[in-house]
Order: C-alpha cells, then sequence, then structure tokens
C-alpha cells in the first residue's frame, strides 16, 4: 500500500475519532449506524482519499522542456514516486538528473524502467504527438524559449487524445504580475532589454486566458515563480496574492508543486495562474 496509504495527520486524527465515535454507537446498540462508520473511519485512516493518491498503472505525465532546472525536477521527483514519464528532448546529452533533488546522484543519465525519452522538438506537431498519447494523465510545459508555438501544439496534441490537466511554468513579470515583479522599479529593463522574452510569456498564457482561446477549456494552472535556485528542495511554497514578490525559490520546490498540481483531482489554483 506505498502509494495510497495516506499520511496527513489531520486526515488520520479525523479517522479515528470518526472510528472512536462509531464503536461508541455500537456499545449504545445502534448498531448499523456503528458498523457503517467503523467502515468508513477504517478507510478515512488507512487509505489515502482519491484525490490524494497516485495515478493508477498505465498512466503517465508528459513533460516538455526537461533540459531546463524545473523539467528535469520533474521528471525525477515524478520517477521517485512511482510515476511513469514521457520526456521530449532536443539534446539528450543535457538530460541529466538535477542537482538539487538527486544530490550525489546529479548529472548522470536518468535510468528509469518508467521513462520513455523521446527525441524531438516541440515546434513539430509530429514530434509532440509521439509524446501525448491515450493514457497521460497530465503535462508539465517548462520551455525556455519559443514558448508560444511550442505550447500551441501541445494543446492541439492534448485535444486529440482528450487530456486535460497542464501545468506551465511562465515567470513572475508575465501577463498582469508585472507589477510585482522587483525588475519592474527599472522599467527600462522589464520593457526594453527583456520585452521579447517577457512577450513570449504573455502569448503563452494567453493560449490558456483568452477568450476562446484553444487551451481555455483545459484544465490549466500557470505558475509564475520567482527567481529560482539549484538547491535541495524545502518542502515548502508560499503562493502571495499581492504586493512585490521578493526571495528565491528552489526549482526542485516549484517541480514538486507542478506535481502536486496535476495528481490534486480539486487542487486549489485550477484554471488560475
Amino acid at each position: 500500500l506505498g502509494s495510497i496509504v495516506h499520511k496527513d495527520p489531520s486526515y488520520i486524527i479525523g479517522g479515528w475519532l470518526l472510528l472512536a465515535s462509531m464503536l461508541w454507537l455500537c456499545r449504545k446498540r445502534r448498531a448499523s449506524t456503528g458498523v457503517l462508520g467503523v467502515v468508513l473511519g477504517s478507510f478515512l485512516v488507512f487509505i489515502a482519499p482519491p484525490w490524494k493518491t497516485q495515478p493508477p498503472p498505465g498512466l503517465f505525465v508528459a513533460v516538455f522542456g526537461s533540459t531546463q532546472a524545473v523539467g528535469k525536477e520533474v521528471v525525477y521527483q515524478a520517477l521517485q514516486r512511482g510515476m511513469k514519464v514521457r520526456a521530449l528532448v532536443m539534446n539528450t546529452s543535457k538530460f541529466l538528473t538535477p542537482e538539487g533533488s538527486a544530490a550525489n546522484e546529479s548529472g548522470q543519465n536518468f535510468s528509469n524502467p518508467l521513462l520513455t525519452v523521446v527525441e524531438g522538438n516541440a515546434t513539430i506537431q509530429e514530434d509532440v504527438n509521439k509524446i501525448l498519447t491515450k493514457g497521460v494523465k497530465g503535462v508539465v510545459v517548462c520551455l525556455e524559449v519559443n514558448r508560444t508555438n511550442r505550447t500551441a501544439n501541445i494543446i492541439a496534441a492534448m485535444k486529440q487524445v482528450k487530456a486535460k490537466r497542464i501545468v506551465v511554468v511562465s515567470s513572475l513579470g508575465a501577463g498582469d504580475s508585472k507589477s510585482r515583479d522587483p525588475l519592474h522599479l527599472n522599467n527600462f529593463l522589464m520593457t526594453r532589454t527583456l520585452k521579447e522574452w517577457f512577450g513570449d510569456h504573455d502569448t503563452q498564457e494567453a493560449l490558456f486566458t483568452n477568450t476562446s482561446a484553444p487551451g481555455e477549456k483545459l484544465e490549466f494552472i500557470i505558475l509564475r515563480p520567482a527567481k529560482m535556485t539549484l538547491n535541495p528542495p524545502t518542502g515548502k511554497v508560499k503562493v502571495i496574492d499581492e504586493g512585490i514578490v521578493k526571495g528565491r525559490i528552489p526549482a526542485a520546490d516549484v517541480a514538486d508543486w507542478c506535481l502536486r498540481a496535476l495528481s490534486e483531482k480539486k487542487f486549489k489554483y485550477l484554471r488560475q495562474t
């Protein structure tokens, strides 16, 4: 039961309390209610709720941008959790285990029977289609360049196989978060030097957020992380809704958040940026 045993303390405590109360009802001869409660309480204590479980056998996660810091972490962490992963890679020599989560095993070639690697380019629809086949649990997109065109191809392929959930790693300063990036204090840098870079992020996000956009009806989550590091994961992610976003975050923590967004059926930030 390694993949389904629930470890949330509040959930386990609630289950034990329900189990105890139902046993008390049994002693009071309210047998039918008590027996039902015992069964339900036992389920709560020992078994994870459906929205917390790992993907069933046969389902997989597709990763685009898997040679980038977040992409490597997503692949590595998903494999560590027993998920099947399919990754589209342009340069396999750069597809190495991440520095943050892999620690002493970082910088090595990925080797795992749960991993399928396809060499190709997301600008080519046929290459994207090789990754997104039936059985995809969700998609993580963390592209470095030419994001808009590549993401459009990914959306098209998702529709063909009726995939729904997608997490897009964008950037702080994209879309309506420009005023929340410390870079906005240097307006010249924001609007001139990085104009095309942020513009590509903006149009990529618009593929989901605009009315009648091709990805509008998908279960998208757009993540705009602060400046990322290659440090080990901390297990702490703070979602900031307003104000200037300061500080840094390990790419390993961003990847963990992405996998949570794929695995939790009723994820809190569904269809949000």
